[in-house]
């Protein structure tokens, strides 16, 4: 059935025919809905919902008005239509979002009962219009504790196919705003989420599914933004995330911290990011995290950029037992370029595998960042732990040795035209690379300092270039190598005209473990 937009065509239609159009529109208020913000409407509203399908699908229009209701569920071919000025307001009482429609069991303690506005197994549904859909759900309505499995989220869609949600607004949810939980074939458009009033307010989580775009919606949540999931052993796989303006306690971006299926062929682009945690991948439940492109991106006020993680979390959620995963995923053919961030609050960048598990093919290029700086030499020399099994987040490894970027275990790291620069004197090397092979460090410029740590340590590195680069302001020392594994390091042609030493070897460095080519002095 196809859903006609009287908006647009009606112009051009009068008398019998738009008579025939109108028979597509189903008015709430007509089915029995006040939207007088006393009445609770939810029987009138699904009724609307139920006729539209039973007729074959049409648009089930909210005028302006304010509609007070509990669970809706969302029937194939039938679009929502919220009109300027209307408003869907979900109810107080907690009895009107049933327990057992469409329960999700995530993890203890988070098992989400039935949402404002529900669909399962839909097809051709949508929700659209220049309305509000506001969940009421802030904590004196819906405490979070002790009554964690006791917050209604805004929208879930579970297994539904051809979703478009467009131009509406999503406010304060009790729980996760946006849930889209293993749908194929979505497009979200243009949408306004402000979600700031709970605990667990993310704002669109895609959990699982397939040919997904997210473009050009405006998102404050307090948790994650955008986040992709997976809480089976099922594929994740062509997401478009772009034109986004994002904010957030926590990720602008993420996938994880559930990761049991796989994530593949994923693009991030042309977002603005502000006062959050940047982007973060995660691989920490035995999902292989596989081509993923992120580009033109612009972040200030945040307290990282980007951070690359592989752990050996494996929670099993609520999977059978024979489908536990008891063996580290993987992160491979990740590209990141031109990437501008200023006003980095907290020195968190990382791209971090595991002894034995390295991060694969993982390249940062045409890449700016500004750092606040103020690290110290006890920083600068601390031991790091592994946390292999740890929540993987921001500060998990307590303060990082560098100020700017932190790679350990990965194999084929390139950095080309990045430049690193402080906002106040740090004590750190920009860049601190451990167990790391195949390295190529290109066009690079980092600002460096008065202070005995180098611009560049490497420990346990081999099969590695540095080339073409220089430091911003001088340096007393370009290069330290370090570690038993390090060897075929190749320093050429970079500018040194403000260094007093180029490298310096570790006593375990054999002398010929480093060759120096063309510096410029």
């Amino acid at each position: 059935m196809i859903l006609i937009l009287l908006s647009f065509i009606s112009v051009w239609m009068t008398g019998k025919e738009l008579d025939v159009l109108s028979s597509n529109m189903y008015p709430v208020r007509e089915y029995g809905a006040k939207g007088d913000g006393q009445t609770i409407d939810t029987k009138a509203i699904q009724a609307t919902i139920d006729k539209a399908n039973a007729n074959g699908g049409g648009i089930v229009l909210f005028p302006a008005g304010q509609y007070i209701s509990g669970t809706i569920i969302l029937r194939d071919y039938v679009t929502l239509r919220f009109d300027n000025g209307s408003i869907l307001l979900g109810s107080l009482n907690l009895a009107d979002y049933p327990a057992d429609l469409g329960l999700v069991y995530l993890a203890d303690p988070y098992v989400w009962r039935g949402p404002l506005i529900y669909a399962e197994g839909a097809r051709y549904i949508g929700i659209e219009g220049n309305g509000i859909i506001d969940g009421r759900g802030t904590r004196e309505n819906f405490p979070p504790l002790p009554r964690e499995l006791q917050r209604p989220g805004l929208v879930r869609f579970t297994d539904c196919q051809f979703v478009n949600v467009k131009d509406v607004t999503m406010r304060n949810s009790a729980c996760w705003t946006f849930h889209l939980r293993h749908c194929e074939d979505v497009a979200v458009r243009n949408i306004i989420l402000n979600s700031n009033v709970n605990r667990n307010n993310d704002g669109i989580d895609v959990d699982g599914g397939k040919r997904i775009s997210i473009i050009g919606c405006n998102i404050n949540s307090e948790d994650d933004a955008i986040v992709l999931k997976s809480f089976v052993r099922e594929k994740i796989s062509d997401i478009v995330i772009a034109d986004c303006i994002l904010t957030s306690t926590c990720s602008a971006i993420k996938i994880g911290t559930e990761t049991v299926g796989d994530f593949e062929n994923i693009s991030i682009s042309n977002c603005v990011i502000y006062g959050s945690r940047g982007i973060g991948l995660y691989s920490v439940d035995g999902s292989d995290v596989n081509n993923v492109t992120i580009s033109n991106m612009s972040l200030r006020n945040c307290k990282s950029v980007i951070q690359l993680r592989l752990g050996n979390r494996l929670r099993p959620y609520a999977m059978p037992k024979d489908h536990y995963i008891t063996t580290p995923g993987r992160i491979r053919n990740i590209m990141v370029s031109h990437i501008q961030a200023t006003g980095v609050l907290d020195s968190q960048d990382f791209i971090c595998g595991m002894p034995g598990y390295l991060l694969e093919n993982v390249e940062l290029s045409d890449i700016r960042i500004s750092y606040y700086g103020n690290g110290t030499m006890a920083q600068a020399t601390r031991e790091i732990p592994e946390e292999i099994r740890t929540y993987p987040k921001i500060g998990m490894f307590g303060d990082l040795p560098a100020y700017g970027f932190y790679i350990r275990h990965a194999k084929g790291v390139r950095l080309n035209n990045v430049r690193f620069d402080y906002l106040n004197p740090d004590m750190r090397p920009a860049i601190v690379l451990d167990d790391v092979a195949g390295l190529n460090i290109s066009g690079c410029m980092l600002q460096g300092g008065d202070t005995p740590s180098p611009l560049i340590r490497l420990q346990n590195v081999h099969d590695a270039v540095i080339r073409d680069s220089q430091p911003l302001d001088g340096c007393n020392l370009f290069v330290a190598v370090s570690g038993k594994e390090t060897k075929d390091i190749i320093l050429q042609s970079n500018v040194l005209k403000k260094v007093r030493k180029t490298v310096e070897l570790g006593k375990e460095i054999k002398s010929d473990a480093v060759k120096e080519i063309g510096t410029v002095q």
